[in-house]
Order: C-alpha cells, then sequence, then structure tokens
C-alpha cells in the first residue's frame, strides 16, 4: 500500500512542476551470472531546481522534507539550491541454483526488497549534500518472486523454484546522508572537458549500517553540471540527473568510471541468515568499481553503466551487474 501511495505523490508532482524522470533497470547477466543480486530496477522523479536564499516553495513535498532536514542540528541550507527527490527500488538476490527447491545454506538466501526512498539534495557549483529517509518490505510483499518468474518467462529461461525459501517479512526504515564533491576539472582539448569527484556516505538502519567513501572521474562534451558519485549498495542515488536540463547545445557524451569501499558492520541479509541456518561468507569491506558510457540529447540522458564487485576473499559472492538507465528533463 504504501509503495502505490508513493508512486502517486510521484504522479501528482510530475504534473504540477517541471522535473526530471530516471528509469533504470539492473541486471547481472552481462556478467554470465544470475545470482546474488540478479538484477531489480529504480525509478526516480526529482523536483525543478529552486535557487539559494529563496523562502517561498509552492510545491508541498519540498517544503516539508525541507523543514526536517533543517532540524538537524548544524545544517544550513539558505545558501544552496535545493531538489527534492523521490524514488522506488526493487531488488532481486537469490542463490546460484534457481532450479532447486531446497535451500542451499553454503550459497545465498532468496531475498526481495521494495523500497521508497525520499531525498533532499543540497547543492551549489563544486559540492552537494543529500538528506535520505527510507522506508521498505523485504519479503513476499516486496513482488521479487513474480517480477523474476515473469522476466524468465519472457527471455525463455528456467524460472526460480526456490523462492518459498525466501528471507523476511521485514519492515525496513533507515536514514542516509551523502556529501559529494567536484575536486578537479579541466578542459582538456577543443570542447572535451574532465572532471573529479570525491564521495562519502552513511547509512543508519534497522536493515543496513555502512559507512562509505568513493571516487570518480568523468569526461566528455557538453555534459550536465552534475555529480557522478557512489551510494551505498546498488548506488541508488539520483544525483546523475540534477541539473541535466543546464547543458548549452543538443547533443553530448561522456565516460566515467571509479570505485568506492564499504564498510558494513551490519546488514539484514547477513544476520537474517545466519539466524536461518546459512554459513556463506559474509564480508564487512566490499570494493565496487564502475564503468559508464553516457548519451545526451537535448532532454535525454542514456547510459549503460558496469559495476563489477569483489571482496577480499576467494569465491566468494560479489554481485557484478550491470544497469540500463534513461532520464529526461520536462519543462
Amino acid at each position: 500500500m504504501i509503495q502505490r501511495i508513493v508512486l502517486y505523490v510521484m504522479l501528482v508532482q510530475s504534473a504540477l512542476f517541471a522535473d526530471t524522470w530516471n528509469i533504470a533497470l539492473d541486471n547481472d547477466l552481462l556478467f554470465g551470472s544470475d545470482d546474488s543480486y540478479t538484477g531489480g530496477g529504480v525509478i526516480s522523479w526529482m523536483s525543478s531546481r529552486y535557487e539559494a536564499n529563496s523562502t517561498e516553495y509552492h510545491n508541498g513535498y519540498i517544503n516539508f522534507i525541507r523543514q526536517s532536514v533543517e532540524m538537524i542540528p548544524f545544517v544550513e541550507l539558505s545558501h544552496k539550491e535545493l531538489h527534492a527527490s523521490i524514488s522506488l527500488q526493487e531488488v532481486i538476490i537469490t542463490p546460484s541454483d534457481i532450479n532447486a527447491t531446497e535451500p542451499n545454506y553454503d550459497d545465498l538466501p532468496y531475498v526481495g526488497y521494495l523500497g521508497s526512498h525520499f531525498s533532499l539534495f543540497a547543492s551549489d557549483d563544486t559540492s552537494f549534500d543529500q538528506y535520505r529517509f527510507s522506508l521498505g518490505i523485504i519479503g513476499e510483499n516486496s513482488g521479487a518472486e513474480w517480477i523474476q518468474t515473469k522476466i524468465h518467462e519472457l527471455i525463455n529461461n528456467d524460472p526460480p523454484r526456490g523462492w518459498d525459501n525466501q528471507l523476511g517479512p521485514q519492515f525496513m526504515m533507515g536514514l542516509g546522508y551523502l556529501h559529494g564533491t567536484r575536486s578537479y576539472e579541466k578542459r582538456l582539448f577543443y570542447s572535451v572537458d574532465f572532471e573529479w569527484f570525491n564521495s562519502y556516505y552513511g547509512d543508519v538502519g534497522n536493515v543496513l549500517v555502512d559507512i562509505g567513501a568513493g571516487s570518480m572521474v568523468r569526461f566528455g562534451q557538453n555534459m550536465p553540471r552534475n555529480f557522478i558519485v557512489f551510494s551505498t549498495f546498488f548506488n541508488n542515488t539520483p544525483s546523475q540527473i540534477l541539473n541535466l536540463d543546464l547543458r548549452p547545445d543538443v547533443w553530448g557524451w561522456a565516460v566515467d568510471m571509479g570505485m568506492s569501499a564499504n564498510y558494513i558492520p551490519y546488514f539484514y541479509l547477513f544476520e537474517a541468515a545466519k539466524e536461518e541456518g546459512y554459513n556463506f561468507y559474509t564480508p564487512s569491506v566490499v570494493m565496487t568499481a564502475k564503468m559508464s558510457l553516457n548519451l545526451f540529447i537535448q532532454n535525454v540522458h542514456m547510459s549503460l553503466d558496469l559495476f563489477p564487485t569483489g571482496t577480499a576473499k576467494e569465491n566468494s559472492h560479489t554481485s557484478s551487474w550491470g544497469r540500463f538507465s534513461v532520464s529526461w528533463y520536462i519543462q
């Protein structure tokens, strides 16, 4: 029910204000596997830009989330441009053998997650802060079994047979913070620009507690004035659709790449699986790389992203995946 309410709010906001939308689809088949993070998707809405020092916010959602963030001690928003966003995210995790009906306690369990993320972005030309509040559900009501089964029917693959053993149900709630900076930029030649971004982030909740940091480089032509950063598991921040409309020419392209390190003292998947008798390796530090190709056409952004992931131990579950996403700005 709460996910339907969130989607309704997103559509109402879109009808009333200029905004940006993003749809991203994830799958690990690009790495020749169908286990660990087997796939998922994100749909995100981001509000129009509100100038620094503005005190009038005709968007009720921006009013609410700004007032909520300003309750945090030492947070100052008066000299920042503000965007608000809402995202819906689906995550599907499976073991390597999806034909088995009984759980393999040396492998990952089946897990489905459906979450809503409510964020405020406060930015200037060189940095931004993202304040995020998340709600979600883990278990049968996430719809992960239905989605994976339908996709396998569509592509004529074997259906997954072990969803009766999935973890959950579990209600999820969490708070997140991310800070990103444009640390360096330079015009290389002709109209090709180079940018270097750094970021750090943290999450606290009943499903995930983590901290991390990442570094990215980007070069291209006619790129939007936004930020390319990492954010927790599955890189779910919509920072890449900030200021999508701020590009002078019709065409543009970009290549970006980088890495992040994520320290995870608590993750529900690991803890709940242990209670069920699973005995797979649970990493405390996860390293993730990113390589991305981007194309910009007027107010549309298309990208293909690859996320190779690894841990410090051989033969552990790595969750490498690819993502195809489309973003568009509506005036």
